[in-house]
């Protein structure tokens, strides 16, 4: 039976939600990102009367962007990306490499707009920026600091640093 992996960070967003989850044991790889469409309200209906606990242990950090990310879009493109296992941020570095030189000489290459994003960020900021790694605990600062809805899931439920709570199941 394939193992289901522990929830690290669950984050909302515009688009919905996802989720990072860490593997023990032998899978493949030793982490992995699941999306899907849900908001805070609607994200435990589909476990369908499972136990969500294992998979979701209390105290893994929540993250609700959608207020935020309404007012100030932008921020989806300049925050720093959450890394399972890492204790320092991970700093990309290749923005001089020959390879990123040939993505930024081509207008048409998408991955150039955010390697020009990035540069910018790093001009105007010490901050990992977008392209870079962060731990969990940094990225879940980086949102709050940023007017993000922070929580944590107690008891099969999310229960946000402002006192409310979403519940499990119906």
């Amino acid at each position: 039976m394939m193992e289901k992996g522990t929830a690290r960070l669950i984050t909302f967003g515009l688009g919905g939600h996802s989720v990072e989850l860490e593997y023990s044991g032998n899978s493949i790889s030793p982490t992995s990102h699941l999306s899907g469409y849900d908001d805070p309200e609607s994200f435990w209906r589909r476990h369908n009367g499972e136990d969500p606990s294992d998979r979701y242990p209390d105290g893994c950090p929540v993250i609700d962007k959608r207020g935020i990310l309404e007012t100030h879009p932008a921020l989806a493109f300049t925050s720093p990306m959450a890394k399972i296992g890492i204790d320092e941020p991970e700093i990309f570095s290749g923005q001089d490499s020959l390879i990123a030189q040939a993505i930024l000489q081509d207008p048409g290459n998408a991955f150039g707009q955010y390697l020009r994003i990035d540069r910018t960020q790093k001009k105007l900021s010490k901050e990992p920026s977008s392209l870079d790694y962060v731990p969990i605990p940094y990225y879940v600062e980086w949102w709050r600091k940023r007017g993000a809805r922070i929580g944590v899931v107690r008891d099969g439920q999310f229960v946000w640093e402002q006192g409310e709570t979403c519940q499990t199941q119906e």
